[in-house]
C-alpha cells in the first residue's frame, strides 16, 4: 500500500508540474485544456489527502447515481485506507521513495531512447511528463498494467507534439514493449527463487 500510494503521488505531482510548465508553450486551446487538467489533478490530490472531503465527495457521487445501498461499504473502505495512511507515519519513506524514483527514471530513459531510435527528438523533461501522464492514465483505467490505455495516452501526446500518427504509434508501442521486457527481465530471477523455495 505504501509503495502504491507513493507511486501514485509521485506520478500525480510530476504530471501536474509537466502540465503547468508546458502550458506556456502551446496554443491557447491546448493551454486551457492543460490548465484545467492540472486543476482537476490538484483537486484530486487535495481530496485524497483529506478524509472528510473524500467521504463527502463519495457520498455526493453515490447519492447522485442512486447507489446509496453501497455507501456503507465504501465508507468502510475509506476508513481502512486512511487507517493505513496513519500507520505509514512510522515507515521509513526514503528507501521506498528512492526505489520509486529509480523505477520511474528507468522508464523515462526507455521512452527517451525509444524515441531517439526512431529519429524523434525528445527532451528528457518532456519524456518525464509523457511517462507520468500515460502511467497515471493507465492506472486510473484499472486495466492490468494499464495495457491499452497507457499506450493510447502516449500515442496522443506524441501526436500533440507534432509527430505523425504512424511514428507516434511506433514510439508508444516500442516504449511499452521495452518497459514490459525490462520488468520481466529484472523480476525473472526473483520469480525463479520463489518457485524454488516452494
Amino acid at each position: 500500500m505504501v509503495e502504491r500510494f507513493l507511486d501514485m503521488t509521485a506520478l500525480l505531482i510530476v504530471a501536474m508540474l509537466f502540465l503547468l510548465f508546458f502550458s506556456f508553450f502551446v496554443s491557447e486551446l491546448l493551454k486551457i485544456a492543460m490548465i484545467l487538467t492540472f486543476l482537476i489533478m490538484f483537486l484530486a490530490l487535495a481530496i485524497m489527502l483529506k478524509k472528510p472531503w473524500m467521504k463527502k465527495l463519495t457520498s455526493s457521487v453515490f447519492h447522485l447515481l442512486s447507489m446509496k445501498k453501497h455507501l456503507r461499504k465504501i465508507d468502510d473502505m475509506i476508513d481502512k485506507f486512511y487507517a493505513g495512511l496513519a500507520k505509514m507515519r512510522s515507515v521509513n519513506f526514503a528507501p521506498i521513495l528512492l526505489m520509486t524514483l529509480a523505477s520511474m527514471l528507468c522508464e523515462v530513459f526507455i521512452l527517451y531512447f525509444a524515441a531517439l531510435s526512431l529519429g524523434l527528438s525528445l527532451d528528457l523533461a518532456v519524456a518525464f511528463g509523457f511517462l507520468s501522464l500515460s502511467l497515471l492514465g493507465g492506472t486510473i483505467s484499472s486495466l492490468p498494467g494499464g495495457l491499452g490505455s497507457a499506450e493510447a495516452i502516449l500515442f496522443t501526446l506524441f501526436v500533440l507534439l507534432g509527430v505523425n500518427a504512424s511514428m507516434a504509434l511506433s514510439a508508444a508501442l516500442l516504449t511499452r514493449f521495452l518497459s514490459y521486457f525490462m520488468a520481466v527481465l529484472f523480476s525473472f530471477p526473483f520469480f525463479i527463487r520463489e518457485v524454488k523455495h516452494k
